[in-house]
């Protein structure tokens, strides 16, 4: 009984094997990697905003309450102001606060 290699096959026998598809596995591989993918941008944005929220209440914590009104807000609306993104706080009674 002879031995063959492949190469053999190949180049004597006139033998060709198809190589296996693998577009199942493709078409499983592509969604998952794209929700991770945007998982993971929704979790990096996630964090970005919280260090910019939080240096930002840091900066108008340190402003007195003169420069907090001359902005327009006063320091119990610090973190209601950055974190629920109010583009414009009018307050008529600045008593409230104190």
């Amino acid at each position: 009984m002879e031995m063959h290699s492949r190469q053999s096959f190949y180049e004597n026998r006139g033998i060709s094997i198809q190589p296996r598809q693998r577009q199942r596995s493709r078409i499983i591989a592509a969604p998952f990697f794209a929700f991770m993918i945007a998982l993971l941008r929704r979790i990096r944005n996630g964090i970005e905003f919280e260090w910019k929220a939080r240096r930002a209440v840091e900066e108008l914590s340190a402003m007195d309450d003169r420069m907090l009104r001359d902005v327009g807000i006063c320091r119990c609306d610090i973190e209601r102001v950055i974190y629920h993104q109010e583009s414009s706080v009018v307050l008529t009674d600045v008593s409230v606060c104190s």
